[in-house]
């Protein structure tokens, strides 16, 4: 435990300075300004969450933001960063919080309109501001004390003023994937002499509101955006506007910077990017360049804020509560937004003892990695090692007062942001693929691990094995009866599901058939009145399918040069330590659209898998295939009609290419199901080259 700060100046009465007070602050202050740093605009501030763990401002201390770096920290963090760096002069910021009282209700009849409201918690906020020294852990004064140094009262202000560098990239992840539209490209502007003064107080023309307003950027026109779901916002006079009038481009006036503005266009029905908003707003007067800082959140950051207080406070499972567990190790991941893929996976591996010894879940162990990079808010390794203390340490599970609606758990935000930069898919915030993830996650964290020199602590597995196994593929020439076996290294093992092989058919059909009689009599069913009854598959089912040996058609057996069939099985050479199973739920429809299958898999607590283990090569009795003759492989034939199937369907170019090269002579339908399992490869619809190639393929569709 710390000692609690302890007070120097009492905060400044109300009436005249007091001018030896002032004097005798200043000479306390003067000994630390050599290292405070006014940030500038372009300088990236952190205050709201210790870089090293997860507290906050609503932690028991507070934050502690150092006036040299401009990063907030914990006062364990905040007091091993002073001793290695000399900086003793930061702000410490409090937030506490008070649940509102519930008011009483009237029996007054109301008619106003009810709109729907955020289902949560209702609190009083307060926050405070204190410059402090660390470690001694003395505080100055206030944050607004008027008798500061000018210098620290500078960079108090602009801190407290910059927008907060993790949320700007959260809101940047959030940002959608605008396009350039024609609306915003041939806009012409009508000249009615209207011109829009930057400073006064601007109002919809249709109403009294006077924010979440938009500029019509055809005419001037100023009116209100549309109603949020919670009752916030406008009263949608905008979108009438552009029902009347058909004039699609407008701007939201809050969000107008030197860097741009949030631009709606009404015919898109979308955000888009708009090149020529510069000049646009000349037109009315507006100079963009000379506006330095927004006065209203983006669009993405009110989608994000947004999806930061959608928290639930109860966890339910088929109808039935769950009892939260506390302590190391049972740590929640709250929901970013559309990041359940990201906290499935991390959950998983942090589970798994070999993975998790690979960090030491310490407060100084995570500031020791930090301090030996130069940015250790955007190190991959020091970001794994903070999670890993968020997770492991069970400092941030524990039980919460019974009138408490908070939910425990550490929100990921840094970690997602630095591990996915620089990839397509995981540096925005769309939902995404497990899997993919899992797999990108493991290549880079190898990757890391044999940088740092990292070593497993509870059993001597290197972690890139931990997951690894080698196939053993078994090819059997239809003609001859010859057999060939070959090798391969994997680190998933993916398996189909089998609808027939369904323990719950009667069950299913039963429930289908009401879901069309409901449908039939304009009475459709809910949730509620009617519960879902999904397939219910046993996993050993999928299993089987797994085992059981394909059929490839055309294919060329090296023992005869002629087409024949060959009959391909897999089995495992090689069992990981643990074994990662997949499980395919896309399919191809009747309509050869891709669809995904709703179904639950049976998994028993104990598995039996001696069935997947391989035979090790060629068996008694069996006889080699030959090698193929020739110095240069077959040339390798796509089938132009599986290809054409599949680009009727909407696939694109390579999609097709990419699924016909993988299911080489097994039909239409097989290679239609490869792409619906392979939809949320980021590389699906890259140009293809085949192995050994050494341009792409150049096959007309």
């Amino acid at each position: 435990m710390f000692n609690l700060l302890t007070h120097t100046f009492d905060s400044p009465v109300d009436g005249p300075r007091d001018a030896k007070r002032s004097a005798t602050l200043s000479a306390a202050l003067d000994g630390y300004l050599g290292s405070v740093r006014v940030p500038s605009r372009s300088d990236k501030v952190y205050k709201d969450e210790c870089i090293f763990c997860f507290d906050n401002a609503e932690s028991s201390e507070g934050l502690f933001v150092c006036l040299h770096a401009w990063r907030a920290m914990c006062r364990k963090h905040a007091e091993l960063n002073s001793a290695r760096t000399g900086h003793q002069l930061y702000m410490r910021i409090h937030t506490t919080k008070t649940l509102k009282e519930e008011e009483p209700p009237t029996d007054t009849p109301s008619t106003t309109v009810v709109v729907p409201t955020v289902i949560g918690p209702r609190y009083d906020y307060n926050t405070t501001t204190t410059i402090v020294t660390i470690p001694q852990g003395t505080e100055l004064c206030s944050g607004d004390d008027p008798d500061m140094h000018t210098l620290v009262r500078r960079t108090v202000q602009a801190i407290l003023e910059s927008d907060s560098a993790a949320r700007v990239e959260e809101s940047m992840a959030w940002q959608e994937m605008r396009q350039e539209c024609e609306h915003a490209r041939n806009l012409q502007q009508i000249d009615n002499n209207v011109t829009i003064p930057s400073s006064g107080h601007h109002k919809c023309i249709k109403c009294d509101k006077d924010d979440n307003l938009w500029l019509n950027l055809q005419d001037g026109t100023i009116l209100c955006g549309r109603m949020n779901f919670d009752g916030t916002g406008g009263n949608g006079h905008a979108l009438e506007y552009y029902t009347e009038t058909n004039k699609p481009l407008a701007v939201k006036m809050g969000t107008i910077s030197a860097d741009g503005g949030d631009v709606f266009c009404y015919v898109c029905d979308d955000m888009v990017l708009n090149p020529h908003l510069g000049l646009q707003l000349q037109h009315f007067g507006i100079n963009m360049v000379n506006m330095e800082k927004k006065t209203e959140k983006t669009m993405a950051e009110l989608e994000l804020e947004q999806n930061m207080k959608h928290e639930w406070s109860m966890v339910t499972e088929s109808g039935h509560d769950l009892v939260p567990l506390y302590g190391p190790g049972y740590t929640g991941m709250r929901n970013l937004g559309n990041s359940c893929y990201l906290a499935s996976t991390m959950q998983l591996l942090f589970s798994i003892p070999e993975y998790a010894s690979t960090f030491t879940p310490t407060k100084e162990a995570v500031f020791d990695y930090g301090s030996h990079v130069s940015d250790p808010v955007n190190d991959l390794n020091v970001q794994l090692n903070k999670l890993s203390y968020g997770l492991l340490s069970g400092a941030y599970s524990k039980p919460l007062p019974p009138t408490s609606e908070d939910t425990n758990g550490i929100r990921p935000s840094s970690f997602k942001t630095v591990v996915g930069r620089g990839h397509p898919e995981f540096s925005n915030s769309r939902q995404q693929d497990a899997l993919e993830f899992f797999q990108y996650l493991l290549t880079i964290s190898e990757k890391q691990t044999r940088a740092t020199g990292s070593k497993n602590t509870d059993k001597d597995v290197p972690l890139e094995h931990l997951f690894r196994y080698q196939v053993e593929e078994r090819l059997q020439c239809g003609a001859t009866g010859k057999v060939r076996y070959s090798t391969t290294t994997d680190n998933i093992l993916s398996l189909t599901l089998p609808l027939d092989q369904a323990t719950n058919k009667e069950a299913v059909n039963i429930y289908l058939a009401k879901i069309q009689e409901g449908i039939a009599a304009n009475t459709p069913y809910t949730e509620e009145t009617l519960p879902s009854v999904r397939p219910s598959i046993p996993v050993e089912a999928c299993l089987s399918a797994y085992l059981a040996p394909n059929e490839m058609a055309n294919w060329i057996s090296p023992a005869t040069q002629t087409a024949t069939t060959a009959i391909v099985s897999q089995r495992m050479l090689t069992f990981p330590p643990y074994l990662m199973v997949h499980t395919r739920r896309f399919y191809v429809g009747d309509d050869w659209t891709p669809q995904k299958l709703d179904v639950e898999v049976e998994m028993p607590e104990f598995l039996d898998l001696s069935t997947l283990r391989g035979c090790g090569g060629m068996q008694d009795g069996e006889s080699s295939l030959p090698e193929s003759k020739g110095t240069e492989p077959p040339a390798v034939v796509l089938d132009e009609s599986v290809m054409s199937e599949l680009a009727s369907a909407g696939f694109g170019v390579n999609a097709c290419k990419r699924a016909a090269f993988n299911t080489m002579g097994q039909g239409a339908v097989a290679a239609m199901e490869w792409v619906c399992g392979h939809l949320d490869d980021a590389d699906l619809n890259d140009p293809f080259t085949l192995p050994g190639a050494t341009g792409t393929l150049g096959i007309d569709l």
